[in-house]
């Protein structure tokens, strides 16, 4: 407990007459300030226990803290190679998935690139058929020369 304010001021202001305070108030003085640090010990050991508790409590509190994350920890790393399975998985499937979906374009382009060259020859073979006809038959003589070899 602390002193009050008029505790504090009786100390500072002399008690009774000036000079040498008598033998019964000098152990009157140091009766209430054995009875002030009795009371300032109290508190102080409550306070020294408290802070304890808090302490202990705190360290309780910090090992299962630790505690529970060595177990995830541990929980982690023995989910780990499972974990690198699945993603290893779903990444092999990703690419089989991208390779087929490549393939089908290209397969798509091959196949457009066939249509166009048919169709582009549908129109220009018999125009070179007639040309090619069209160089031979400038080699054959006509004529009445027709029958002599050349």
């Amino acid at each position: 407990m602390a002193p009050r304010l008029s505790e504090l001021l009786e100390r500072i202001r002399p008690a009774g007459a000036p000079g040498a305070p008598t033998e019964g108030e000098f152990q009157h003085r140091l009766d209430r300030r054995a009875d002030e640090i009795a009371t300032l010990t109290a508190v102080l050991a409550s306070f020294e226990a408290e802070a304890d508790g808090v302490v202990a409590t705190a360290r309780a509190e910090a090992d299962r803290l630790r505690s529970e994350a060595q177990r995830s920890v541990h929980e982690i790393a023995a989910s780990l190679p499972d974990r690198v399975a699945v993603a290893e998985a779903r990444a092999a499937h990703l690419l089989e998935e991208r390779d087929q979906v490549e393939h089908e374009r290209i397969r798509s382009e091959a196949a457009a690139t066939i249509s166009n060259l048919q169709a582009r020859a549908e129109v220009q073979i018999p125009a070179l058929v007639e040309e090619a006809m069209a160089m031979i038959w400038s080699q054959v003589p006509s004529g009445p020369e027709a029958g002599s070899p050349p």
